[in-house]
């Protein structure tokens, strides 16, 4: 990978085209590689779920920062972040925010106040299942629940607990937070027209 990296970069380079180029590398979804014990890219832990989305313009944009604070959906900010610095107003029924003020180090920069990640569930053979999950994930915390199975409901506090093998569900002390975030994955289902089911209150 870095290789060819090398060779896209260079080709920029030699063609004089490096100063007016924006350079943006992201991936698909990452595997566990074993960790957790999984082998797999289904669960929502970070070393499936947080895939790189690295921006780079020469002279602009800031070198070796690592933003934690600004949370970035590829599926919706790609492309509000590229038109922003391009200067294409972006269309008013894209969903989405831009990166870019981020990446230009605007300390003011408009951030998600969460993220939402989907998955819908396939069995060994690729053929889907029933089972569908939606993550939350805000600046602190992630929120998980799946319409069915043992663990339908997860919280994870990532400050303290960043391998995620704390589940924080029960612990009275973050029933605020576990209820705060409920409300984003219902107000997201809402807004987007999804039928995962809503949580209720009893």
């Amino acid at each position: 990978v870095d290789t060819h990296i090398a060779q896209i970069l260079n080709a920029l380079r030699q063609s004089g085209q490096e100063d007016n180029t924006v350079v943006v590398f992201t991936s698909d979804h990452c595997d566990g590689l074993g960790s957790h014990h999984w082998s797999q890219k289904t669960p929502f832990y970070d070393e499936i779920s947080r895939i790189p989305f690295i921006v780079s313009w020469k002279d602009h944009t800031r070198s070796s920062v690592r933003d934690k604070h600004h949370l970035v959906n590829l599926g919706t900010d790609l492309f509000p972040t590229l038109f922003d610095f391009c200067g294409i107003h972006k269309p008013e029924n894209l969903r989405g925010l831009s990166a870019a003020q981020s990446a230009l180090g605007q300390p003011d920069a408009q951030s998600h106040r969460y993220i939402v990640s989907e998955n819908n569930h396939h069995s060994g053979s690729g053929n889907p299942t029933d089972v569908h999950g939606r993550m939350v994930r805000s600046t602190r915390y992630k929120y998980i629940r799946y319409n069915k199975g043992g663990n339908p409901e997860q919280l994870f506090d990532l400050d303290t607990d960043p391998g995620e093998t704390r589940n924080l569900i029960s612990n009275q002390n973050t029933q605020d937070v576990l209820d705060e975030h409920r409300d984003m994955l219902n107000e997201y289902l809402e807004c987007t027209h999804d039928s995962f089911p809503r949580y209720e209150i009893t």
